[in-house]
């Protein structure tokens, strides 16, 4: 017998790693006993297999992979059924396993492009086999570009849903999702244009499937006033197009009669004021800033035929008090008047620390029906 080591000279080395060992109540006792392979200067291989005494043993893959211009890995694993759970993966014929991924690629000084891969054969496999806790696992390949003061995207979205309660066919496939974004150059006064625009369409084997249209045009003017006091004015006019098919609904449990096409045009005038008063106390800065804020636009903006695919998690919070739109995505538009004020404070030490605190409340001219439940606005 004999054993041979890489010296400390060597930086990448062909070779068994250490063995893990331990105990899980599921599957009994685990050894691990990886093996990494250095194909080449940039590209390695781990093989792990599992050995454990209450489930068929397990083989674990990783690939990394540098290229030209960019990286990328690729992580997999695969078994037979597990004899000791029961259900629809109780047979030891059954494979199970699953497979996650991430690149990344620059493709010239303003394009880069990537992707991100996470799939299981069913529900309960990752956890089981402690690999990940996710609820939901989401497969997107992604191009991106910049180009001064302009930004542009196209993504592609695949989700499984993990939840006893999730139903394959109403999870949605998002393919293409192209978002474009431009802010315009300040005039001699300081005001600037924005531009986003988006186009959307999502397909279900059995469920509602939605194509959207959806840009905002903006004209912004912000001012310092003489006394220090920050105004910054906004107007803005959003139109959104809808093509949707009629199926069940996000959640899989209403179906959902509205076919054909619709749309809405929403105009919206915005203001804020912030007076910050800052002063420095030996170590650490401090800052007080009253801040108040109105907005006025149409009220309604969501007939019944918008399906509400992206604004489902609403939550109102010190983090969008003074947001023109408090929902996350497009799909639901808050109108109506109103007025939100609130304090900020703030203690900023020299070391990085520091302490924000923000008080505020949101007033409406009336109730809206789009407001998100037990919400204090």
């Amino acid at each position: 017998p004999y054993f041979s080591n890489a010296d400390p000279t060597v930086k990448r080395s062909s070779g068994f790693l250490a063995p893990t060992v331990g105990h899980d109540s599921n599957l009994g006792f685990v050894s691990k006993i990886p093996y990494y392979y250095a194909i080449s200067p940039s590209a390695d291989l781990t093989v792990e297999p599992w050995f454990m005494t209450n489930t068929p043993p397990l083989m674990f893959l990783e690939y990394r992979q540098r290229t030209d211009n960019g990286r990328f890995i690729i992580d997999s694993s695969i078994t037979k059924g597990d004899p000791n759970q029961t259900g629809e993966h109780a047979l030891d014929e059954d494979v199970r396993g699953h497979i996650f991924g991430t690149g990344r690629f620059d493709l010239d000084d303003d394009w880069k492009a990537g992707f991100d891969l996470a799939r299981a054969t069913d529900d309960t496999y990752l956890l089981r086999y402690h690999f990940s806790d996710l609820d939901t696992l989401t497969s997107d390949a992604f191009i991106q570009g910049f180009n001064g003061r302009s930004y542009a995207e196209a993504d592609a979205f695949a989700f499984q849903g993990l939840l006893p309660q999730d139903s394959p066919g109403v999870s949605p496939l998002v393919l293409p999702f192209l978002q474009y974004q431009r802010v315009g150059e300040p005039n001699r006064f300081g005001a600037y244009y924005t531009l986003d625009a988006s186009a959307l369409s999502i397909f279900r084997t059995r469920g509602e499937e939605t194509r959207r249209l959806s840009s905002t045009v903006g004209w912004n003017l912000p001012y310092t006033a003489p006394a220090g006091d920050v105004f910054n004015f906004r107007l803005q006019l959003r139109a959104d197009g809808y093509d949707v098919s009629p199926g069940l609904d996000p959640t899989g449990t209403t179906f959902l009669p509205v076919n054909g096409g619709t749309g809405r045009v929403e105009p919206l005038a915005y203001v804020e004021w912030r007076y910050p008063f800052v002063r420095s106390s030996g170590t650490v800065q401090e800052l007080i800033e009253p801040i108040v804020s109105a907005v006025a636009t149409p009220n309604g903006g969501n007939p019944q035929k918008i399906p509400n695919e992206d604004s489902r998690n609403v939550e109102f919070d010190d983090t969008n008090l003074f947001s023109i739109i408090r929902f996350p995505g497009l799909d639901r538009y808050e109108g109506g008047e109103r007025m939100s004020y609130g304090v900020h404070g703030a203690v900023y030490g020299l070391s990085g620390g520091y302490t924000d605190v923000l008080v505020g409340q949101s007033l409406r001219a009336r109730d809206p029906s789009t407001k998100p439940a037990r919400s204090v606005s």
